[in-house]
């Protein structure tokens, strides 16, 4: 009778529990390959000189609010930052660990982390929240980091992060914003979309005389890897102003449109933002939404991108001994992009008798491109890996190159839905199962029960 009971209590905890097990298996429904990269930047600046400070381009540059995530069938890799100087400053230190001799300083080599930026992988949720300055009084850059978070899991990666009181080489923003995100759609399992953006708010360029309310720039990829595939980027610029008077920037400029006031009006306050712009040796113009990049893998997102404005002011410093030279900033505010790919076969979708009489499931492999690390620096790779690129060589390679291997994972993971699937489509059965074998139980208990319990009956004696 126990084994009995113990029985029908096993198979009820089972049956209660496969719903929870089927339900962490988010991966039935999507595409069986897929690889999306996005990129945001609040603020991207770089500072170098014309005859070059080293062989490499870019040599100082920083980003504030900053976010790159990867989202693939094997990976999920989110990084934020409020300030993020490139992958020499952050990872460096942990490279020239390896190369030292044990000592105080090889130790804290190994232990350094770059305090300013998080990454979520290995963790699934970090972030840093507590506001600081960056920068000292007086510094030619100057801000307030508030907060950087990053997220990555199976079911979606994200990254957020936000600085305020940004002030550099006449330029002031009081707010910065900058989001990516990669999530399967609830409703459609197989659409992915993958969205990055950026908002400033609160901008004012030479002086105060040119004034922005908000630049938001914003990248959206979604693909199926069957019917949809679309990328769109934009770039709003709201609220420009030039001596309180209406304006707008194009990609050759800044152009007072004026509102209430007569041409010659509008004529002198255009030559006078053109002349100080001159006499600081400052250009200001729209980027825009780009095309995708012919050059595919060359490229971070080679779908496009969305560029807000920008800023180059140079100084002639050719008097100074030995360095001297004419040096220029270039500050880019705003800067969004996406990509992403996936194969129309579907996980779970189909399936097939294997040789053991067991289904499995069967997907298809369409042409997926290796998750690539995207860069945090408009213009500029990242060196963490390939871009993602419609086509490209490194796209087609590493599927021919593992579309044997997956086969195998494919077949073993098949059959673990299976399973899954089983223990779920049953699992009433299995419950029923168990109030059936423990009623049985209680019965035949209680018939022995009641056996034991019958009175013995004594022989009556007779008188003789």
């Amino acid at each position: 009778m126990r084994l009995c009971f113990l029985g029908a209590g096993l198979l009820g905890l089972v049956g209660l529990a496969a719903p929870r097990v089927a339900a962490d298996d988010v991966t039935t429904g999507r595409p069986a390959l897929f690889s999306g990269i996005a990129a945001a930047s609040g603020i991207h600046e770089t500072v170098d000189r014309t005859s070059g400070l080293s062989v490499v381009s870019e040599p100082v540059w920083g980003n504030l609010a900053d976010g790159s995530s990867v989202f693939a069938t094997d990976d999920a890799y989110a990084r934020a930052s409020v300030f993020y100087p490139g992958r020499a400053v952050t990872k460096g230190p942990g490279l020239l660990c390896g190369q030292l001799p044990a000592s105080p300083v090889q130790q804290a080599l190994c232990d350094f982390a770059f305090p300013l930026s998080v990454e979520a992988g290995n963790q699934p949720d970090v972030s840093v929240d507590i506001p600081q300055p960056l920068g000292a009084p007086g510094a030619p850059v100057q801000a307030t980091a508030v907060y950087a978070r990053a997220h990555a899991d199976n079911r979606y990666v994200s990254t957020d992060a936000s600085v305020s009181g940004f002030a550099s080489n006449g330029v002031e923003v009081q707010s910065v914003a900058a989001h990516t995100r990669h999530e399967f759609d609830k409703k459609s399992p197989a659409l992915l979309t993958v969205t990055a953006s950026s908002q400033l708010k609160g901008i004012s360029l030479a002086n105060g005389m040119l004034h922005i309310d908000s630049i938001l720039t914003t990248s959206t990829h979604k693909v199926d890897g069957q019917k949809i595939k679309s990328h769109k980027d934009k770039v709003t610029v709201s609220g420009v102003t030039v001596a309180g008077q209406p304006a707008e920037i194009t990609q050759d400029g800044v152009v007072v449109t004026g509102v209430g006031h007569g041409r010659p009006a509008i004529d002198a306050l255009n030559a006078a933002l053109h002349q100080a712009l001159a006499a600081a040796n400052t250009k200001v113009f729209l980027l825009g939404a780009t095309s995708p990049s012919p050059h595919g893998a060359d490229q971070p997102c080679s779908e496009g991108s969305a560029g807000g404005v920008q800023i180059y002011t140079e100084q002639d410093l050719s008097q100074v001994p030995q360095q001297g030279g004419v040096f220029f900033a270039n500050i880019t505010l705003g800067h969004a992009c996406t990509a992403a790919v996936a194969s129309a076969g579907r996980v779970g979708a189909e399936t097939a008798e294997s040789e053991s009489g067991i289904g499995v499931g069967r997907s298809g492999a369409g042409g997926v491109a290796a998750a690539p690390a995207a860069s945090s620096s408009p213009g500029a790779v990242d060196n963490s890996g390939p871009a993602l690129g419609p086509g490209s060589p490194a796209s087609s390679g590493r599927a021919a190159t593992t579309s044997g291997s997956r086969r195998l994972r494919s077949t073993g993971a098949g059959f673990e839905r299976q399973l899954r699937g089983a223990l779920v489509s049953h699992r009433f059965d299995i419950l029923y199962l168990s109030f059936t074998l423990a009623f049985v139980g209680l019965c035949i208990g209680a018939r022995l029960l009641g056996r034991t319990r019958q009175p013995v009956r004594s022989p009556v004696p007779h008188d003789g």
